[in-house]
C-alpha cells in the first residue's frame, strides 16, 4: 500500500487517462502537486508495465493539451517491487493554464473547473498587471473630482491628458481601469460603497448613502461626510470639569475606509459596506488576503500590496 492518501496536492492514478490533464491545469494554476501513475485510489500499488512509454505519452499529452505549457518533471520510482511514475507539476505564473479552454483547481481530492470570475482573476494575475493597470473600454471620461482633489492636495496649476499619463491613468492612448475608477462617472458596477447609520438595533435605520458608478474619491469623501454628521466630539462632565471626548477617532476611520475602497477586489461582485453604530463602526471590503500570503504572514510579516503604486 502506498503510504500517502489522495489529497489536494496528490492524485493517484491506476492508469493513464485524459482526466489527469485537469489536475495538471489545477496544480499549474494554484500550487505544486503530484500525480502518481500505477497506484489505485485506495493506495494499492499496481505498477506500470512500460514506464518509458508511459512517460512519453504523459509528456506528449501535456505539451499538446495544456496551454501554455507548464513546468513539470517526470521520474520513475520503485515501490514494493513495482515501478510507478511520478509527475510533479510546478505552480506557474503565466496563468491561466487551460485544458480544452478551461482552467481547473483542486477541491480536496477532486479537480473542478473554475468559475468565470475566478478565470478572470487568473488572467489578471498572469498578465503581470494589477487590476487598475488593465485597459478600460471607456472612451469618454471626465475627471473634475480628481482635478479638484489634486489642486487642493498638491497645488497643480494645469490638469490635462499629460497629467493622466503621469498618474498612469492613460496607457497606449487608452484609459486604464484606474482612470475608470477615478472618473466622475463610470459604468463599473463592481465599484460601490454603501454606508448605513443604525440606531440602537440593526432594525433602526437612521441614515443611508449609496455611492455607485462614481469616483472612488466621491465615495471616500461621502464616507467622511457621514462620519462627521454622526460622530461629532462632545463634552462630558468629569468631577468639576468639562472634558472633551470623541466617540471614534476620525483618523482611524479615515484610514480604514481608504484602505477598504482602494484595496478591495474590483474583479468580483460586492460592495464596500460601512456599518455605523452608536459605539463602533464596521468596515467590510470585498475580497480576501492577496494571493501568496497566509493569515499568519498577514499578521506577523510584511504586507503584499494589491496595487503597489497606490
Amino acid at each position: 500500500m502506498y503510504p500517502e492518501k489522495e489529497s489536494a496536492t496528490l492524485e493517484l492514478k491506476e492508469r493513464l487517462t485524459d482526466s489527469f490533464l485537469k489536475t495538471v491545469s489545477a496544480y499549474a494554476n494554484y500550487g505544486d502537486g503530484c500525480v502518481l501513475f500505477g497506484v489505485a485510489d485506495d493506495g494499492t500499488v499496481l505498477g506500470v508495465s512500460n514506464p518509458k512509454e508511459l512517460r512519453l505519452k504523459i509528456e506528449n499529452k501535456i505539451n499538446d493539451c495544456i496551454s501554455p505549457p507548464p513546468e513539470y518533471t517526470l521520474r520513475e520510482k520503485v515501490f514494493e517491487g513495482s515501478v510507478i511514475v511520478e509527475l510533479a507539476v510546478k505552480r506557474g505564473w503565466d496563468t491561466p493554464y487551460t485544458y480544452q479552454g478551461s482552467a481547473y483547481r483542486r477541491s480536496d481530492t477532486s479537480t473542478v473547473r473554475v468559475e468565470r470570475q475566478e478565470f478572470r482573476r487568473l488572467s489578471i494575475d498572469g498578465s503581470g498587471l494589477s487590476f487598475d493597470q488593465l485597459l478600460s473600454t471607456e472612451k469618454n471620461l471626465a475627471f473634475n473630482v480628481l482635478e479638484r482633489a489634486l489642486k487642493q492636495a498638491i497645488g497643480i496649476s494645469k490638469f490635462d491628458q499629460d497629467t493622466l499619463r503621469t498618474l498612469g491613468l492613460i496607457r497606449n492612448n487608452s484609459y486604464t481601469k484606474g482612470a475608470e475608477l477615478l472618473a466622475d462617472v463610470n459604468q463599473n458596477a463592481q465599484s460601490k460603497t454603501t454606508i448605513i447609520r443604525f440606531g440602537r438595533t440593526i432594525s433602526e435605520f437612521m441614515d443611508r448613502a449609496d455611492y455607485e458608478y462614481q469616483s472612488l474619491l466621491n465615495q471616500y469623501e461621502g464616507a467622511l461626510t457621514m462620519f462627521d454628521k454622526w460622530y461629532q466630539p462632545y463634552e462630558a462632565v468629569v468631577g468639576f470639569e468639562r472634558v472633551k471626548r470623541i466617540q471614534i477617532p476620525r483618523e482611524a476611520f479615515r484610514e480604514s475606509v481608504a484602505n477598504a475602497i482602494l484595496h478591495r477586489r474590483f474583479d468580483i461582485n460586492g460592495v464596500v459596506q460601512v456599518s455605523m453604530y452608536e459605539d463602533r463602526i464596521e468596515v467590510l471590503s470585498p475580497g480576501g488576503l492577496p494571493e501568496g500570503i497566509s493569515e499568519t504572514a498577514f499578521l506577523y510579516s510584511t504586507a503584499v500590496y494589491l496595487f503597489p503604486e497606490t
